[in-house]
């Protein structure tokens, strides 16, 4: 395929969502993607969000069934709008992509290498498609948890929790340092700065990525 991913990434509050939005009038004529909550596992997924882990509840569903439902939709979004894309050599930019399920995984407590191998084997013939370029927004937790609390969005029960934004933190930190194992180009940057920097800053590491891998194409 001569299509790529490049996705931004982060803890919950980060800003990924906004910088996305900011993205498609800096790089027009490409498509943008989000995470898969229309696929045929959505309804169930979001129930359990709100509801399986909450101090309580009768039925305590674990984060690896979650993700696995999460992968289903993952997988039926690929098949379906991305990788007929990417075959006809389009750019594909997406807020939270594959690190975060690994992020997310590792951070409940589970083994990111499951959640690795998971996924190479329910996508299958899709070759375990992976972005080629991840931007991780890093924000300390306490940020993260004013800006939440600040928001008036429906929040589930991960995100009303100071500790699970920090393991979610650290295991980012941690992925961001594999990236060799990742299979992918991952920049950090902060962003703790205003939307309209923390947007700049994403578009020139974009930029110069796209220039070092054309420059590459060239010369290969």
């Amino acid at each position: 395929m001569n299509g790529y991913v490049i996705t931004i990434e982060g803890i919950d509050a980060a800003g990924h969502m906004a910088v996305l939005e900011r993205l498609k009038s800096r790089f027009r004529g490409n498509f943008f993607f989000e995470e898969p909550w229309d696929g045929p596992k959505a309804d169930e997924i979001r129930y359990l969000l709100k509801n399986s882990f909450c101090d309580g509840n009768e039925k305590r569903l674990t984060l690896k069934e979650v993700q696995k439902l999460f992968i289903v939709n993952c997988v039926a979004q690929w098949r379906r709008d991305i990788i007929p894309r990417l075959k006809r050599g389009e750019i594909g930019f997406s807020s939270r992509c594959f690190l975060s399920t690994l992020a997310y995984y590792k951070a409940g407590g589970g083994d990111w290498r499951w959640m690795f191998t998971e996924n190479a084997r329910k996508f299958g013939s899709l070759n375990f498609p992976r972005p080629e370029l991840c931007i991780i927004l890093t924000l300390p937790p306490e940020v993260a948890e004013q800006r939440l609390f600040e928001s008036s969005r429906t929040l589930d029960a991960f995100k009303t929790q100071r500790d699970f934004q920090e393991r979610l933190t650290a295991a980012y930190l941690t992925l961001a340092d594999k990236e060799d194992a990742m299979g992918m180009r991952i920049i950090k940057v902060d962003a703790t700065p205003s939307e309209e920097e923390v947007c700049n800053a994403v578009v020139a590491h974009i930029r110069s990525f796209m220039r070092a891998r054309a420059k590459c194409l060239m010369t290969s």
